[in-house]
């Protein structure tokens, strides 16, 4: 009969202790959910001095498709990294933003997540209080966070009654269950984030493939494009349906590189930059209706960052998102974007001198967007250790 052999208890690791696991190594790891995106959040200073790209593939279990040995649930929305530091640029906490591809030794570091800026600054916010960056204040905790990977800014508002940062509130975002405590994100340089131009091709339009596009700089670059131009029926087919459409999709990644070398981005082979957003009417009291594109397949909700690209697409006269929003008028624009889970509601502030009544929807166009803001929320789910290769921190 077989005998059950002595094993050492995992529970009784300590902390970076090398001999009880042979070559590998904790580090400090808070694992959060920020809108309707999920990662871990790291402090720079806990990291490899360099080879963060490798680390980085250990701890989400890249490449593989499940991430079965990391902290990566298999989909890219559960596949990005948050990374804080004291700021070096004038603000409260610089952020570098990663995004780990799940079935490939990836990483990509030139884009801006929404929900793990504001794709991480809302929760890079609670993150850095909970690391000790940034001390809570009574009522709100107003936390200036420097974006590396887009040398952008924003400003994300806590609720932090009695000093204390809470969770618990009655905030609902659409694509999470539940609700939360409202985080207020304020994107404060949404224009030419990536080129240092908000239309990088000179034009509000132009054709590719025989589609008329919008390539917009706008907290990440982004491809706009009618629906009846790809042969959609509506603008508001399901996710599924549209990542099976493989002619269609073809034809958006052709659209997409061509784009990118009009942009200024070099290939975009390989490349999640630029993205891209099929634009419809809205049809559930929104503002306008999105199908955006991580590049390869239609997001399951939708990228915040995106979200602003078409919102401020929406004040200049002759864009493809123009056309066919639901405008309001005044320098303080609400846009709703509805996705396949919902919507997202962004606040644009517009300083609209110089502008003039826009031909499509009859509101002021072509003002300068000063910053738009949306309310987000953030849950941490785990805070401990993460287990690594002991190799990335030697050399």
């Amino acid at each position: 009969m077989l005998r059950p052999r002595a094993c050492r208890a995992f529970g009784t690791i300590k902390p970076h202790d090398l001999t009880a696991l042979p070559r590998l190594r904790s580090v400090p790891c808070l694992l959060m959910r920020g809108g309707t995106s999920r990662g871990p959040y790291f402090l720079a200073s806990d990291l490899p001095t360099e080879r963060w790209t490798p680390f980085l593939l250990d701890v989400m279990g890249s490449p593989h498709a499940l991430q079965i040995t990391g902290l990566g649930g298999g989909n890219s929305l559960t596949s990005k990294v948050g990374i804080m530091a004291p700021s070096q640029h004038g603000e409260d906490v610089d952020y570098t933003f990663a995004q780990v591809r799940v079935d490939e030794a990836v990483v990509k570091w030139k884009a801006n997540c929404g929900n793990i800026l504001a794709g991480a600054s809302w929760p890079v916010g609670p993150a850095a209080i909970m690391r000790g960056l940034v001390k809570a204040e009574d009522p709100e905790t107003k936390i200036r966070i420097f974006n590396t990977n887009t040398k952008t800014r924003a400003l994300v508002t806590l609720q932090t009654p009695g000093g204390q940062l809470t969770f618990d509130g009655p905030t609902a975002i659409d694509g999470v269950p539940g609700t939360s405590a409202p985080i207020k994100v304020t994107f404060l340089d949404v224009l030419g984030a990536r080129t240092g131009k908000i239309f990088p091709t000179g034009h509000r339009s132009e054709l590719i493939d025989g589609v008329r596009v919008t390539c917009i700089d706008s907290a990440n670059p982004v491809v706009l494009m009618h629906f009846e131009q790809l042969g959609l029926e509506t603008g508001h087919e399901a996710v599924e349906e549209l990542n099976h459409d493989l002619p269609m999709l073809q034809r958006l990644e052709h659209i997409r590189q061509e784009a990118s070398l009009r942009m200024a981005l070099g290939p975009a082979q390989g490349k999640n930059l630029p993205k891209v957003a099929v634009l419809s009417p809205p049809s559930d009291g929104g503002s306008i209706c999105s199908r955006y594109f991580v590049p390869d397949c239609c997001h399951a909700a939708h990228a915040v960052t995106g979200a602003i690209a078409i919102a401020v697409a929406t004040t200049f006269d002759g864009t493809v998102a123009e056309e066919v929003a639901v405008q309001q008028e005044g320098p303080l624009r609400r846009v709703e974007v509805e996705h396949p889970s919902g919507r997202i509601q962004l606040d644009l502030v517009l300083d609209l001198s110089g502008s003039k009544v826009g031909r499509s929807t009859g509101a002021k166009v072509n003002g300068r967007v000063k910053e738009a803001s949306l309310i987000r929320t953030a849950k941490p789910i785990m805070d401990g250790q993460v287990f690594v290769c002991s190799r990335h921190f030697e050399g």
